[in-house]
């Protein structure tokens, strides 16, 4: 059945008005706009204090905008579920500390391991206790600590540091761990990996058999 022209017509005209006016209503106060000081105070708070959870659901209102950048990569050239687990979060959150303490004129040193650690810890709670996913947590760790520093992004930095290549050995080499005969030379599997690939794991004592 046709639909009448006039029907048509006051449909489209309601339509475009609702487009007009939606991100007009949306659009963030002038109130919003933090000074100096309280704008690192709240980025602080996000980056260090807020729970991997909070974060991510304070990340997704995106607060503060344009004076924080929410931008983020993701785990991007590196897997965000290396072995089924969800490290995108944790990536997210890294991004948000780099490229913010870089627009604050604050990305010193200790304050690059300060956010790496946040990671490092943001990816061991993803892992839940799961032995063989914190070590791949830890290459990732890894990855940021010895190329954070230069790279581009952290998307730049887990390529650098071989992420994919070295989390393909490190189960490989889990996997032979888990099935030797002794706490011993699982412990030399693992010992063998971190001299050849650089890596320091810190995961707990190896399954074995």
């Amino acid at each position: 059945m046709a639909v009448p022209r006039a029907f048509t017509l006051r449909a489209v005209t309601a339509a475009c008005a609702a487009a007009v006016t939606l991100p007009l209503a949306a659009a963030p106060a002038q109130a919003d706009t933090l000074p100096p000081d309280e704008l690192r105070r709240v980025t602080d708070a996000y980056v260090f204090d807020y729970a991997l959870d909070d974060f991510t659901a304070v990340s997704a209102q995106r607060p503060h905008e344009p004076q924080l950048d929410w931008s983020n990569d993701g785990c991007s050239m590196s897997p965000d579920q290396p072995i089924g687990y969800d490290f995108k979060p944790g990536c997210v959150r890294h991004d948000f500390g780099y490229r913010n303490f870089k627009l604050q004129s604050r990305f010193t040193e200790a304050n690059r391991l300060r956010i790496d650690n946040v990671f490092r810890d943001d990816l061991y709670g993803i892992c839940d206790g799961d032995w063989v996913c914190r070590g791949v947590a830890d290459i990732y760790y890894s990855a940021v600590r010895g190329f954070g520093g230069f790279a581009s992004d952290l998307d730049d930095a887990l390529e650098q540091g071989d992420v994919e290549e070295k989390t393909e050995r490190f189960l490989a080499t889990a996997e032979k761990a888990e099935d030797a005969g002794s706490a011993r030379e699982a412990e030399r599997l693992m010992a063998e990996f971190e001299q050849e690939t650089g890596v320091d794991l810190d995961t707990e004592s190896v399954p074995v058999g």
